[in-house]
Formats: C-alpha cells, structure tokens, sequence
C-alpha cells in the first residue's frame, strides 16, 4: 500500500480516510446559486474549486470544467494563491485520466505559484505529488531526487506529518530499487512519527508497507503479523475502505503460501467490506483474486464468473 499523496494547500483528498465520499447535490446547488450571484472574483475562484471538490469523484469532468474556470477568473485578477489551486487540482485530475503530460504541466505551473507566494508547504506538497508521477513512469532516480527535496522542506517547516509522509514515499521507491534494509529504516522512521503523533492512516499505511517487504523476502510470519496490525488499527478507526485493502494482503499472504482456504476466507471478508462501501474498484480486485482462488482449487466455472464480475466492474 503506497503512501498517500497529500496536497496539503489543495482542499483535495478528503476521501483518504473515510472512504468513497458521494457527492451532495445540496452543497452543489448551494454553490452554482452563490456563483449565479454578485461576488468578488477572489470568491468566485474558491467557490468552483469547492463545486470540483463535489464534483471529482462522480464526474471527474464536471471537476475539470470548474477547475479551468477557476484558473481563468484568477489568471485574470492574476491571484497566484487561485492559479496554484486551480492548477493543482487540474493537475490530479490530468493525472487520473492519463493525460501525464498535462500534469506535469500543470504541476509545474502550481509550483511556480507556490514560491512566489512563499508557500512553502505547497511546494513540499507539489514535489511529493510529483515523485509519485516519476516514480509511475518507471523514472526511480527523478522520483527519488523529488521526495528527497520534498523531505528536506518539510524538515525545514518542522511539518512532522510531511517528514513522515516524506520517509515513507523515500522508503517506497528504496524498496523499488532492492535496497531492503535502507527502506526498512525509512519506514520504520515514518511509523515512529505517526505512532507518537496518533495518526492511524498513516500507521496502517506504513504497517502495510513494512508487511509489503517482508512477504516479497518471503518472510510470511513476519509480513502476517504487521498486515495484522494493520487491520487492527484501521478496525478501530472505522476506516472501511482501508479494511478492505488489509484483509486483501492478508489473503494474498495466504495465496502465496497455498493455504487457498484461508486465502478464500480473507478475500470473501475483503469483498464483503468492499461491497458495504461500494468501492467499486476494490470489488473488482477482490473478485479477479477469489477468481484466482478457485481456480488454483480447480474450480474453472466459478473462476469464470468471478472473473466475468472483475472484468464488468474494471471496464
């Protein structure tokens, strides 16, 4: 399980902890009625950002629109702080639908914004979020060279969430290049500040991470016992979506190992979860893995239907 990106300035990623979020047409209507009325340019350039955040999940379309209209009304006024947003968020949303070119650009220009503002957060946050496109596209060392800068601002902002967010991305692509023992540490550096500030997204992440490690060295105990804890920790924080995620890693443990019966077991409570949430992707995921499941148990008719279910919901 990656660390999260996090765009600390952008009022982006509010489903990160509690799961798929629908939209609320109230708040819509609320917002197109504010944007209908007189208001101040400044104003009008937040308010579509609001109405994408409502927008994003549902009609990743929709968002784009507001954002573009936002950055027109700020470039016009030349207000920096609603360029960045805007172009954030355009950023992440270019990113989700492939368009990669496009937000790097407009990664870039956010980035700009953010210096001549002084944000120095932003721009922690913006070289984050750009290691984790590099990193993507299979460029290790750019990826690495950007979460490195973004660590360094954080430690100069004494942002304790941001080293932690930092050490964890950095110990990811370590272990990406084979260098266990170094992305051991930055792990284990990352779940020390997120145990002693309390912070349990980001205790299950790396937990998660640390498990990750240990069940590619083929240290099955080892792994079991923090994916485990993982899900211990996401339990008592009601944090569905994340459940889901733990109880797939530990029935792909138990793949690995052939003991298929516990295997099936975990990926049956994953869907459930899943399906409690409707985390349609996360469906698909656990369908496509029960359908590996029975298959492995030479059960080619159920595998198949599992496999027509993965297939209807990735499509």
């Amino acid at each position: 399980m990656s660390a999260p990106k996090f765009l600390l300035q952008f009022s982006l990623f509010l489903l990160l902890s509690n799961g798929v979020r629908a939209q609320n047409s109230e708040t819509i209507d609320s917002l197109n009625k504010i944007l209908s009325g007189k208001i101040a340019d400044t104003s009008r350039a937040r308010t579509l950002i609001a109405l994408a955040n409502e927008h994003y999940l549902e009609s990743p379309e929709a968002a784009i629109v507001d954002c573009r209209q936002s950055l027109s009304v700020s470039r016009k006024i030349n207000y920096d702080e609603g360029i960045g947003e805007a172009c954030g968020w355009l950023a992440y949303l270019n990113e989700e639908i492939g368009q990669i070119d496009s937000a790097i650009r407009y990664y870039g220009i956010a980035l700009e914004c953010a210096k001549r503002t002084g944000s120095k957060k932003s721009e922690a946050t913006i070289y984050n979020n750009l290691a984790a496109i590099y990193k993507d596209l299979g460029n290790i060392d750019e990826a690495l060279k950007y979460h490195e800068i973004s660590l360094a601002i954080n430690k100069q902002l004494g942002s304790v969430d941001g080293i932690a967010t930092s050490y964890n991305n950095i110990g990811l692509i370590l272990q990406n290049k084979g260098k266990i023992p170094e992305a051991l540490e930055y792990y284990s550096q990352a779940l020390k500040i997120y145990e002693e500030q309390n912070i349990s997204d980001g205790i299950a992440t790396t937990l998660q991470n640390l498990g990750t490690v240990y069940r590619e060295q083929k240290h099955f105990n080892e792994a079991l016992k923090y994916f485990y804890r993982s899900l211990d920790v996401v339990n008592k924080a009601g944090d569905k979506y994340s459940s889901g995620y733990a109880l797939n890693s530990i029935g792909g443990l138990y793949e690995d190992q052939n003991e298929l019966d516990s295997a099936m077991k975990y990926y049956l409570q994953a869907l459930a979860v899943r399906t409690l949430i409707n985390d349609a992707q996360g469906m698909s995921y656990s369908l496509k893995n029960i359908g590996m499941v029975y298959e492995k148990k030479s059960q080619p008719d159920s595998a198949i239907a599992c496999y027509s279910k993965s297939l209807s919901g990735f499509e």
